[in-house]
């Protein structure tokens, strides 16, 4: 199997310690490794390195060579400019076409902290089988917790009769990112999954789908895939938009598979609750951090030591390129603050 790992993606929601120069797959927050390096050390148990091609922006070339300086360059796709996950994925299935035109490739997301990597191995291995006997894409779920407007909605179908532990399903339809009151009549009216971002299938129908629903971008890339200045002067012009908004809500027909895979989706910033160590008030910090009568706080400063008196539930993002202060239950709308910064800067230029 092949893999794609879509490292591109600039995290808005965790600025300031992600921007485009350092998106949040070259952020280090356990291990002292990035979310890239352990995105591939999770992979190898599929595949080996050369398998394994690696989705990035312009700007993050230099960084990205100096984290994997053993990592084969030409399995190193860059963009232009990040448009999101359709036009990324185009662009690294038709460089595997090139190279396997029989392939069956695993889309993955770098920005997941897998928990139980050994069921992981075995669901993506039950994939790749599926996809290889069928003509359908696989999209990997995850059992719902409660209705809640961030993740995709796997519509469930007819059970595909199966000879082992795993169910799968042949899909009904697909919802992505619904807002609450559609996600709580999902959860009470249809047996629905959680899509876990990562999806499974022959490079071929990949590109089907891609060409049918996205035919300006896909046409471009297939004219300029091996020619980056070529790809440069077009791919501007692509629209911006997520593979799961383009390709997997209008799909007529794909299998999901249901799985118990435990992830940690570094989205915002209540994410680094769960992964860093908490201080004797419940606090999250990373960096040096004296809280009086604080508690519950999400704390990153790796420069410089932080104190609080008296906050409580509060993020304190600290980084050379700017401090975040928000309440928890609004990091939601750190993305907000980040555009409406952009936009400010760009007037300060234009003066």
């Amino acid at each position: 199997m092949y893999s794609i790992v879509i490292a591109g993606g600039e995290g808005r929601r965790l600025w300031p310690l992600s921007t485009q120069e350092k998106p949040k797959s070259l952020l280090k927050i356990i291990k002292n490794k990035t979310l890239l390096e352990l995105t591939i050390e999770r992979l190898l148990c599929l595949t080996e390195k050369e398998n394994i091609f690696v989705v990035i922006t312009q700007k993050m070339e230099d960084a990205v060579k100096e984290i994997l300086p053993g990592f084969p360059k030409k399995n190193i796709i860059t963009e232009p400019v990040g448009k999101n996950t359709a036009p990324c994925i185009a662009l690294a299935a038709r460089n595997i076409l090139d190279k396997d035109d029989n392939a069956v490739i695993g889309v993955f997301p770098a920005d997941h902290i897998i928990l139980n990597n050994d069921h992981f191995c075995d669901c993506v291995k039950q994939g790749e089988k599926i996809a290889n006997r069928c003509d359908e894409l696989v999209l990997l779920g995850r059992q719902p917790e409660k209705a809640f407007p961030g993740y995709g909605y796997i519509i469930l179908g007819e059970e595909i009769v199966s000879d082992n532990s795993f169910k799968c399903f042949y899909a009904k339809g697909f919802n992505e990112k619904p807002d609450l009151e559609t996600a709580e009549k999902l959860m009470n009216e249809e047996d629905i999954l959680w899509n876990s971002g990562i999806y499974i299938g022959k490079v071929k129908k990949f590109i089907e789908e891609i060409r049918k629903y996205l035919p300006y971008e896909y046409d471009n890339i297939d004219r300029f895939y091996n020619d980056y200045y070529g790809l440069e002067k077009v791919y501007d012009s692509f629209t911006s938009i997520s593979f799961d908004y383009s390709i997997t809500e209008n799909l007529n027909n794909f299998i999901a598979l249901s799985t118990y895979i435990e992830r940690i989706d570094v989205g915002n910033f209540n994410a680094f609750y769960d992964l860093w160590e908490k201080d004797d008030q419940d606090n999250a910090v990373y960096g040096e951090f004296l809280g009086v009568e604080s508690k519950n706080n999400i704390i990153y400063s790796d420069k410089k030591p932080i104190a609080a008196i008296s906050i409580n539930n509060i993020v304190v993002i600290d980084t050379d390129d700017g401090i975040l202060i928000c309440p928890r239950d609004k990091v939601f709308e750190v993305a907000k603050v980040k555009e409406k910064w952009n936009k400010t800067i760009n007037k300060l230029d234009n003066r």
